[in-house]
């Protein structure tokens, strides 16, 4: 199961401290996650961080 796979099979957003946990147990960067979703990387940051929350088409790439 890929990374965004885990994420869609969630019924609830993860915590952003999860959401990191998520991507490095995958062994991928914020760049990569950023670019599959088609984000800048400082948005990836900011979710992981806690500022800004996914929403839209983000919740289910």
């Amino acid at each position: 199961m890929s990374l965004i796979d885990t994420v869609r099979t969630r019924s609830a957003l993860p915590t952003p401290a999860l959401r990191r946990a998520i991507r490095e147990a995958a062994g991928v960067s914020q760049g990569q996650i950023a670019r599959e979703l088609g984000v800048h990387r400082m948005t990836v940051c900011r979710w992981e961080a806690g500022t800004s929350t996914p929403t839209g088409d983000h919740l289910h790439a």
